[in-house]
């Protein structure tokens, strides 16, 4: 069995291509260890507090519906 790669420990993430939510992130609110054939990449990205997904909400501006 190969070992697994230190990246994905320090990641805090089961495997590779698996995002997983950061709480604890200042700024970021998922994190990925991205791999494509034999290159790997620590990925960070979204916004924290940002709640743009899901339905529509009632009384929504044009400018969230664009955003969404």
């Amino acid at each position: 069995m190969a070992t697994k790669d230190p990246r994905l420990k320090r990641a805090g993430v089961s495997g590779f291509n698996k995002p997983k939510r950061t709480p604890g992130h200042k700024t970021k609110s998922h994190i990925v260890v991205a791999k494509v054939g034999s290159q790997i990449k620590t990925i960070r990205f979204g916004q924290k507090g940002a709640s743009t997904a899901g339905a529509p909400k009632a009384g929504e501006s044009a400018r969230m519906k664009a955003k969404r």
